[in-house]
């Protein structure tokens, strides 16, 4: 199976690394949120800590990073990979909620797309695939929950978008 990304406006094939990669960062981001939400509780990131952030986020920089859209902007998103052959949509629990032990509304709320959804589904359980309708449908009923979708992409790249977060603030 082909992994893709977005690439002017169309699928472009990403190999087998980024997906491997992806698989690996799958793997390890619940240790990463516990570790960064304890040196947030500490306070450790604040004060004498900000220049250990920011030496962070520089060598850090291939994660993740998020861009929050709007709830139509993320049904295009939904609607344009729908009609390319090979697109892949698949839904999870929130990584979030499961890496600190919390729960708040709608627990399945993971949509990976793309390369994502492959990465993710080799890498965890209980993740599915989602028919484009299946995930519009799942877009609005987060959005009346009050959770706004977030594109998240690997490598500070807009291309490399694998899931569409939706996030609680409380979280």
């Amino acid at each position: 199976m082909a992994h893709h990304k977005v690439k002017d406006g169309e699928l472009a094939e990403v190999g087998i690394v980024q997906p491997l990669i992806q698989s690996l960062y799958a793997r390890y981001e619940p240790f990463i949120l516990r570790v960064f939400d304890r040196l947030i509780k500490i306070r450790f990131l604040t004060g004498r800590g900000r220049p250990i952030l920011k030496a962070s986020a520089r060598l850090l920089s291939f994660f993740p990073t998020a861009e929050v859209v709007t709830l139509e902007r993320a049904e295009g998103f939904i609607d344009a990979i729908s009609i390319l052959e090979n697109a892949e949509i698949a839904i999870g629990p929130c990584v979030c909620q499961e890496a600190l032990g919390k729960r708040n509304g709608t627990h399945m709320k993971d949509m990976v797309v793309l390369y994502g959804a492959a990465a993710y589904k080799r890498a965890k359980s209980g993740y599915r695939d989602l028919s484009p309708g299946e995930a519009k449908r799942l877009l609005r009923e987060l959005h009346q929950e009050g959770l706004m979708p977030a594109f998240y992409a690997c490598m500070r790249s807009k291309g490399w978008v694998f899931v569409i977060c939706n996030c609680e603030r409380e979280i």
